[in-house]
């Protein structure tokens, strides 16, 4: 009676270890898939801002319009571009994925975060949340695990606006013009809240 007791209490004991194991599982996949879903129906469109350029943004980040490689934005004066893309929610950046036609496409890259009104004389002065560069193999295979960018999730909680600096293109020639055909972006969101209340929180420590 003793050792069929003893059996019992094991065979409990495993049961509701394997339970508890079972649920870390669970719950370590379901937070991988919502790191890696696409935030795009979280992007306020309407004030998206494209710095050094006349291309419609909504190229590069609406459904329908990012999927099509020929649809492009392309930078006017010289190499650079800058997007301000502020969200609905707030929201936890964990990747992302840029594309472009051959030859064109961004190589180096600086994210900012919560600065919706940097212009590129600030952001030369303002240390970025993260950089990093564009292989042209990352660029043309954008459906590749290989091209999307990991974020330093630390550094990239309680988003309000995404910035994105392109300084240069693929050709190294700064005068060249740059061609960006997608962005994409991954992470989790919060609460929502009115993106027409976004302040520049880079000049709140001056008041």
């Amino acid at each position: 009676i003793e050792d069929r007791r003893r059996l019992v209490c094991i065979y409990n004991n495993c049961s509701g270890l394997c339970v508890a194991r079972g649920a870390a599982i669970q719950k370590y996949f379901e937070i991988f898939r919502i790191s890696k879903m696409d935030l795009v129906e979280q992007i306020a469109h309407q004030q998206v801002e494209l710095l050094n350029s006349n291309s419609d943004a909504a190229h590069v980040l609406r459904t329908g319009y990012r999927e099509d490689g020929a649809l492009t934005v392309a930078s006017e004066c010289d190499a650079q571009m800058f997007f301000h893309i502020p969200f609905t929610t707030r929201a936890r950046l964990t990747a992302l994925r840029m594309s472009s036609p051959p030859g064109q496409g961004p190589r180096a890259v600086k994210l900012y975060i919560n600065q919706p009104q940097l212009d590129f004389d600030a952001a030369a002065a303002a240390a970025p949340s993260f950089a990093f560069e564009l292989t042209e193999e990352q660029l043309s295979h954008t459906d590749s695990k290989d091209a999307m960018i990991s974020l330093p999730v630390v550094k990239f909680r309680n988003v309000f606006c995404l910035s994105v600096l392109v300084e240069n293109n693929q050709t190294n020639d700064d005068e060249s013009t740059t061609l960006v055909s997608r962005i994409q972006l991954f992470g989790h969101t919060g609460d929502s809240f009115d993106v027409a209340s976004i302040k520049d929180v880079s000049k709140q420590d001056d008041q």
